[in-house]
């Protein structure tokens, strides 16, 4: 009787780096990303495949990972699977990331110059957010006088309130309107005298 020998080894997937998890692309607008890179830790080349299929208008680099492209319709907030294989190996390994198409991000401001009185409560619309992801932060310099706040409301309009304390000359405030998922900032400048 003949005895074989059955050597068996581990073959480790390509390293995985997830870049970006979530994201918004804005309809019938070029774009670009990468969310998923990968090595082989062969020093072999990757081939990257995503299901479902991506958004009309958008497609996969399968040597980078990029997708790109201009999306032509609006689309729901997906979960795609990206498979990368390592071509020497034959090892595959997987990683997620979601993706939207959303409508234009844009902002309309309502005021733009504004005198208060020091010590008398004021509240008042400055701007309002439409299209986007609905993902919005914001950032306000320099810093808005004493007793002043600026709040971001459910329907995506932002006020100004709060009694300011002390008198000031002529100020102009830059607000930074950043839509978190399509990665676009918007600014707009609102001036404010306090007597």
């Amino acid at each position: 009787a003949r005895t074989f020998t059955l050597t068996l080894a581990t073959v480790n997937g390509p390293v995985i780096t997830v870049n970006t998890s979530q994201r918004a692309a804005i309809v019938n607008s070029s774009f670009n990303f990468t969310p998923i890179t990968a090595v082989s830790p062969t020093g072999g080349s990757v081939t990257f495949s995503v299901s479902p299929a991506l958004p009309a208008g958008l497609g996969l680099n399968s040597t980078n990972g990029k997708i790109s492209g201009t999306p032509l319709s609006l689309f729901p907030e997906t979960r795609f699977t990206m498979t990368i294989r390592d071509n020497k190996s034959g090892a595959e390994d997987m990683a997620t990331f979601e993706l939207s198409v959303v409508p234009n991000f844009t902002v309309k401001q309502t005021t733009y110059s504004k005198t208060l009185k020091a010590g008398m409560n004021s509240s008042f619309e400055v701007l309002s957010i439409n299209g986007g992801s609905g993902r919005y932060s914001y950032s306000v310099t320099p810093q808005l006088p004493t007793g002043m706040q600026l709040e971001l409301l459910q329907d995506s309009t932002m006020i100004l309130s709060g009694t300011p304390s002390v008198t000031q000359g002529n100020t102009k405030y830059s607000i930074d309107i950043i839509d978190d998922l399509v990665g676009r900032t918007i600014s707009r400048e609102l001036s404010i005298s306090i007597n």
